[in-house]
């Protein structure tokens, strides 16, 4: 596998994640992984309710020879073994997300787990609330359709490419609805944004590391924008954000310079939400 072009400037990373129930969580779990490589592309396509080998082989074979990487979660080790062995004869990298868990807690538990899929399953409402706000953040973010952001159990607000995407939709694998607003400078923030009722975050970030980000973004799309990344331009962005952050009442300010996407959803589920 050509480490070097997939999901960087070459062809988007494609993960398949199989699961005998929902694949919720495996999906979850996946996309909080992908998330660390910030420059990186990525497609995840779910393929739930596998209970065959014959399932097994379809999917494998709709990839289409395509580049890949599989992640599953299955409790029945038959399955699980039967996956291994087509990705193996295909050379496709493949994840066990479940059983290295099922088998530690079985260890310390002095007992078998129950291998039925439904065990596992989330239930109906909260898997429609699940797919709901993943739906939501998708529709919701960078200030897309303000019409309905009063929906929103959290308005996430930064400036461009301080990672309020990645965190709204870590946030919305854990079912929470939430709204991504980008702050431009000299911008006045729509009238829906200032009257939403939800909790507000601003998201803060040094100079150097929006700088940084930035600077790695104009690369890898091969453009050059210098306001996107002079100085001089970025500092004026950033007072206007702290002005924009200074007019709205209670909003929670989460420094997220030196902090991880999961580290900054957790501390808005702790301290906002």
């Amino acid at each position: 596998m050509s480490a070097q072009l997939i999901g960087s400037q070459g062809h988007p990373l494609n993960v398949l994640v199989l699961s005998d129930a929902t694949g919720a969580t495996a999906e979850a779990m996946v996309t909080s992984a992908l998330v660390h490589f910030e420059e990186a592309k990525w497609i995840i396509r779910r393929h739930a309710l596998i209970r065959t080998s014959e399932q097994i082989v379809q999917v494998l074979d709709d990839a289409g020879g395509r580049e890949c990487v599989v992640a599953y979660t299955f409790v029945s080790p038959r399955l699980s073994s039967e996956l291994t062995t087509a990705c193996r004869e295909r050379n496709i990298p493949c994840v066990d997300i479940l059983q290295p868990l099922i088998k530690s807690f079985a260890e310390a538990l002095g007992r078998e787990p129950e291998e039925s899929p439904g065990t596992f399953r989330y239930r109906k409402e909260n898997m429609f609330r699940l797919a709901s706000a993943i739906e939501f953040a998708l529709r919701h973010d960078d200030g897309q359709h303000l019409d309905s952001v009063d929906e929103a159990e959290v308005l996430i607000l930064g400036l461009p490419r301080c990672g309020k995407t990645p965190t709204a939709m870590y946030l919305s694998c854990r079912a929470v609805r939430a709204a991504t607003v980008p702050i431009i400078k000299d911008s006045p923030l729509p009238d829906a944004v200032t009257a939403a009722e939800c909790p507000k975050v601003g998201l803060r970030i040094s100079m150097d590391r929006l700088l940084q980000i930035r600077s790695r973004a104009a690369s890898s799309a091969g453009t050059d924008a210098p306001w996107y990344k002079d100085k001089l331009s970025v500092f004026a962005e950033l007072e206007y954000c702290e002005d924009v952050f200074r007019s709205i009442p209670n909003i929670k300010i989460v420094n997220v310079t030196n902090r991880s996407v999961e580290e900054i959803a957790d501390l808005i589920l702790r301290d906002v939400l």
